[in-house]
């Protein structure tokens, strides 16, 4: 079986009764002028809140995929905020829901757009963000991680998924490469001795050029050798694409 065979098996499309809806909840405006010299700019931006309401979303692991198609203000002005940087408006990458973003099925995300003209009244968006939905949850473990560093994991579930994930260094954090699709895994987590989570400081991510996606969990303090990485994953999970168009938003 070939790997777009595999991923279509693995996270199948999501029928028409899935979707949520989405809707605009608030347009917020944010213009800065800088007056000395500073090292830290002021916020120019325009936010556009929604949410997205709707069963699917009670049973959603992760959501992300962000795809802003179109942004256009009533003056024809182009509001797409380009490139990988933290505020660009496509974020492409899928992460686990936490209560802030939920409440029972609805869920809130931000579009993160350029300032519109000063002379502009209204705005229109349109795009997709995605759900990851449903699906078994199974772990694949890792007891004494701290011997496997500098080696790719072995595990039948890691397989099956089309994963290949590879460990670096492991001394106060645990850097990892991946590859394959990101989206059939819930949660990455270390464990002690006793099996109780241990909490990370801060987590993030990059990729240079085409290669693989780098990550980094860290943890202030060096990870003992007898922690336990485990990998939840998503087995039979559906990914749902929401489509949104909000059509002339009144401006501030």
């Amino acid at each position: 079986m070939t790997s777009e065979l595999l991923l279509l098996v693995l996270l199948a499309p999501a029928q028409a009764s899935d979707v949520p809806a989405a809707r605009p909840v608030e347009v917020r405006e944010e213009r800065t002028r800088t007056l000395e010299k500073t090292v830290f700019a002021g916020t120019n931006a325009l936010t556009v809140k929604a949410v997205l309401q709707g069963p699917a979303v009670k049973q959603a692991a992760k959501f992300g995929n962000i795809k802003v198609s179109e942004a256009r203000d009533d003056t024809d002005a182009d509001l797409i905020v380009k490139g990988d940087s933290f505020n660009a408006t496509n974020q492409p990458e899928l992460k686990p829901i936490s209560d802030f973003n939920r409440k029972d099925d609805q869920l809130t995300f931000d579009l993160r757009l350029q300032p519109p003209a000063r002379a502009a009244k209204s705005v229109t968006v349109k795009g997709t963000v995605d759900l990851i939905v449903g699906g078994t949850r199974v772990n694949a473990d890792f007891p004494k991680v701290k011997a496997l560093a500098n080696t790719e994991l072995n595990h039948a579930e890691l397989a099956a998924l089309g994963v290949k994930l590879k460990l670096a260094k492991i001394e106060k954090s645990i850097n990892y490469t991946m590859e394959g699709n990101e989206a059939v895994i819930e949660e990455i987590v270390l464990l002690d001795k006793a099996g109780k989570k241990i909490e990370s400081q801060g987590r993030g991510s990059f990729r240079l050029g085409k290669g693989p996606k780098t990550f980094d969990i860290s943890f202030g303090q060096p990870i003992d050798a007898d922690a336990t990485l485990r990998i939840t994953l998503l087995k039979g999970a559906k990914q749902v694409a929401v489509p949104f168009t909000f059509d002339k938003l009144q401006l501030p």
